[in-house]
This record gives C-alpha cells, sequence and structure tokens, in this order.
C-alpha cells in the first residue's frame, strides 16, 4: 500500500496492518526447549559409564569389617600391613546408548613419585581381554575396552606393600597411600577413582639403635611414638632374636620328622639347596605361603606367637622355610645393616692389608681382628655374634642328620643316598676344594651358601661402585663368615 500526500482537505480512515513482530519470552522459552533437545541428542550420542565401587571391606581376615569407611566417596582399603594382599572390586557399566571406549590414565603425579596409571604398590586385574588395537591411539589410555551398551565391566583392585623402599617411606611418613585413577572415557567425561588406605607401622626398615628400644608388645604398641628416643631394653634387636630361635627348634623338628617319616630314595629338604632353609628348594611354592609370611611379619610387629601365623596343617619344614625367609628380609631391611658402612669400611682395610701380607695369618688371629673392630658397636657386635652362632647351630643340625643311623649301615644304597653332596646353586664351589670325609664335604658346601646368602643381608654397602669391585667386596664378606662357621671343621 503507498500512502501519497495531497494539498486537500485531510480525510479520517481506519486502516489494518499485518507484519511479523517477536516476543521476547516466547523467544526466549523456545530457545531454551530447542536447547535441551539438541543437548539430550548429544548426550544420548555420547559414550557413558557409570562406576560401582564395592563398599564391602573384601579382607581374608575376619573381624576386620568395621577398619574401612563405607562413607567414603572411593575405594577404601581400610588398615594394611606389609606383604599382606587386600582385594578391592569396581564394576564399570556402560549406561549410555552408545558403545564406550575407556581405559586408565596416566595419574597426576609429584615429581618424585612413578608415573603410570597406579602407584606400584597397586594392581588391577580386568576381568575380560583389552581390545586389540592396530595402531596406537593419541592418548594417555594404557589399555582399552570397549563396552556395549547396557554391558559391565569388573575390576579387581589389589594393594600390597611388599617393597622395602615404600615400607621405610611409610614408617617415617615421607608417603601414604593416597591416590586418585583416572578412568578416561573416549569422547565422554573422565571418571575419578579416590584411592586411599592407612599403613600399620612394621619393625622392617628400621636401625638396630631404635629396634633394640622398642618394648615387649612390638612397634605398633608404641603408638606412633619415636622409639629413638627411649631407653635401652635389648641388647640385639628382639625380632631378630625371636625369629633365629624359632627357626633353630623348627629345624630340629623338621628332620626329627625327615628321619622318621623318609622312604626310601627320598631327598632331604637341604639336598636341593645346600643354602636350605634359607633358600627354599626347587619344590617349594611362595605363593602358597603367602598369606602365612605375611602374618609372620604381623606377629613380628605385634611381638605375638609364630604359631599363630601358621594354619593347623601346615607342616615343620613350610613353617621353617616361611620364617627364614622372614629373617633374610628383616636383616636386608636394616636402614644401618648389622655391619655399618663406617664399620665395613675399617672391616675392609684390614682385610686388604691380610691380603697384601707376604706371610698367612692364624684363623684366630683373623677373627681376634674383626672382634676388634666390631667391638666399638655392641650392639652391632651381639647381633652378628648371635647370628652367627645361629648360622653355626643349623649348619651342625643339618651335618648331623645326613650321617647314616648305624641301623642303615647294612643298606649301602641308602647311606650313600643320604651322605650325597646337596646342590649348591648359591655358590660355586669345586669338588676338589671340598673334603674326603662326606659329612664334612657336606657341612663346607652348607657353611659356602649360608655364608654367600648371608653377606648380602648383613652389611650395609657403600651406594654406587663397578660390579667388580661389589663381587670383590661380596667374597670378602663371604670369607669372613666362612671364617667364623668353618671353626668346628676337621
Amino acid at each position: 500500500m503507498r500512502v501519497l500526500s495531497s494539498d486537500h482537505k485531510p480525510l479520517d480512515a481506519v486502516f489494518k496492518l499485518q507484519y511479523d513482530a517477536v516476543v521476547p519470552e516466547l523467544k526466549t522459552a523456545i530457545h531454551a526447549e530447542v536447547a535441551r533437545e539438541i543437548d539430550r541428542q548429544e548426550n544420548e550420542g555420547r559414550p557413558s559409564i557409570a562406576v560401582a565401587v564395592e563398599r564391602a571391606t573384601g579382607s581374608s581376615s575376619p573381624g576386620e569389617e568395621h577398619k574401612t569407611d563405607s562413607a567414603f566417596e572411593g575405594v577404601d582399603f581400610g588398615e594394611v600391613k606389609f606383604a599382606k594382599s587386600y582385594r578391592r572390586n569396581v564394576t564399570i557399566a556402560n549406561t549410555g546408548r552408545v558403545p564406550a571406549t575407556f581405559g586408565l590414565a596416566d595419574r597426576p603425579v609429584e615429581k618424585d613419585q612413578p608415573a603410570g596409571p597406579f602407584p606400584p604398590w597397586l594392581s588391577v586385574t580386568f576381568d575380560r581381554e583389552q581390545d586389540k588395537i592396530d595402531k596406537p591411539k593419541p592418548d594417555d589410555i594404557h589399555q582399552h575396552f570397549t563396552l556395549a551398551p547396557a554391558d559391565v565391566l569388573n575390576i579387581e583392585l589389589k594393594l600390597k606393600i611388599e617393597n622395602l623402599s615404600s615400607v621405610r617411606d611409610l614408617n617415617e611418613g615421607d608417603s601414604m597411600l593416597d591416590e586418585v585413577l583416572v578412568l578416561r572415557v573416549e569422547n565422554g567425561r573422565d571418571h575419578f577413582l579416590p584411592i586411599r588406605a592407612h599403613w600399620l607401622p612394621s619393625a622392617l626398615t628400621r636401625s638396630i639403635d631404635k629396634l633394640i628400644k622398642i618394648p615387649e608388645g612390638g612397634i605398633r604398641k608404641l603408638q606412633h611414638q619415636v622409639p629413638a628416643r627411649g631407653e635401652v631394653k635389648w641388647s640385639v634387636p628382639r625380632e631378630i632374636f625371636r625369629l633365629t630361635e624359632a627357626i633353630e627348634d623348627l629345624t630340629e623338628r623338621t628332620l626329627a620328622e625327615w628321619d622318621m617319616t623318609k622312604s626310601q630314595g627320598e631327598r632331604a629338604p637341604w639336598q636341593d639347596n645346600a643354602g636350605w632353609p634359607f633358600v627354599q628348594g626347587r619344590n617349594s611354592s611362595r605363593d602358597e605361603r603367602e598369606d602365612e609370611l605375611a602374618q609372620v611379619y604381623d606377629a613380628l610387629d605385634c611381638d605375638t606367637p609364630f604359631s599363630d601365623a601358621f594354619y593347623p596343617e601346615t607342616r615343620s619344614t613350610e613353617r621353617v622355610q616361611v620364617l627364614a625367609e622372614a629373617l633374610i628380609t628383616f636383616l636386608s631391611s636394616l636402614t644401618d645393616g648389622v655391619i655399618t658402612k663406617s664399620l665395613w669400611e675399617k672391616l675392609e682395610e684390614a682385610l686388604i692389608r691380610r691380603e697384601k701380607a707376604t706371610a698367612p695369618t692364624a684363623p684366630e688371629d683373623d677373627k681376634m681382628t674383626v672382634l676388634e673392630i666390631l667391638a666399638s658397636a655392641p650392639n652391632h657386635n651381639a647381633t652378628f655374634l648371635l647370628i652367627l652362632s645361629f648360622l653355626q647351630n643349623i649348619a651342625n643340625q643339618i651335618t648331623e642328620a645326613s650321617k647314616p643311623r648305624p641301623e642303615d649301615s647294612s643298606s649301602n644304597k641308602r647311606a650313600s643316598a643320604d651322605m650325597s653332596l646337596p646342590s649348591s646353586p648359591q655358590a660355586k664351589v669345586r669338588r676338589k676344594t671340598l673334603s674326603r670325609v662326606p659329612e664334612v664335604a657336606i657341612r663346607q658346601l652348607i657353611v659356602r651358601n649360608f655364608a654367600v646368602v648371608f653377606a648380602e643381608c648383613l652389611v650395609s654397602w657403600k651406594d654406587g661402585g663397578r660390579e667388580r669391585e661389589k663381587a670383590v667386596r661380596k667374597e670378602r664378606m663371604v670369607g669372613v663368615l666362612e671364617l667364623f662357621l668353618r671353626e668346628n671343621e676337621r
């Protein structure tokens, strides 16, 4: 319609017009509805998962159900001890309408922490095989798993503290069992799974000077007190005394049981390895005794009887092997060593002088030199002498058990089987260097193997050095142990 101006007298008129107009309120409402619909369609097209955490303790030991926090939004392992395995289950479900591909991504770590999707003390097991990927994907997911809509995947988390450096950090409060796992979903949002546990103090990774101040009742009785500030309770660490005493008794019982129940041609427990019971034979399985070994360490920490750590059906042979392994681990964990770095430096100087001497020195003189050096540290010296006496006792028991009984003298075949030389995988020994007397040769092999095994765990070595220097250093310590252990040989 066109409106033209006119010079005539104005006229009144009413016009009806139709035009497009925007109502702000309606526009906002429609815009919001459209946005919601688009978001809904996008979300339905994106992968989505739900994570369900097991709230039960999952502990293999009764009476520990109250030691975890069911209100914690994550995986709470409760109180944990050295060498004991703790398991928890996590369920992941695909709650979306499309397949979901996900996996554990690298977790955020501090500068001094090991990188990776989970810490060294935690292992993760999935109940299905991971996806087969032809080409590596440009993400930090280590294992990819794909779930169809409404499909479910189960994960087992196992916590086990068995690294001595981790034990040392936990005992000193330098680290915590507190981590966050990252579940990364391709084209979806990340899920964060907190992990935590409470560490129970252990007697491992302590110094002798601290251990001799721990009262009866064990390290747990201190209730976070510092043992170094207490008064001296023992001349040697009570834990070492208890282990050596128990091993001596069980070795005697094991040898007596074997002597009474052995069949013709059956090999004695020490014949598979001359380092027995400190080195297990080929028929021994360490995994079968894992729970009992953990209970032995707990008995050390709580100062409870070792007999309570074993199942009633566990034989004496298996018990003594578990206790022997615990002793080796305990000695290796000493932060200052039975022979400290400073003591070893003095010992090595004396040993080098003896090696360079033109005239050989008498064994008694060499022993006196060693003891004079160790006497400057009375508690370390007492611990060293206790272990020497203990090893002599074990070697004597096995040597005596290897002799044929008088009633077996008529059976040459059986007698020769009992007196056969044991295997010596830990120590290379030339046959011509051994005595021609069978029982003496057996004891020489046992002493050599004992010396090789204990040389590693008695000395606090200096860090670094070439492999050849380390081998020479260890051989000198082996010689020191043999010097004392051979004193009863003829």
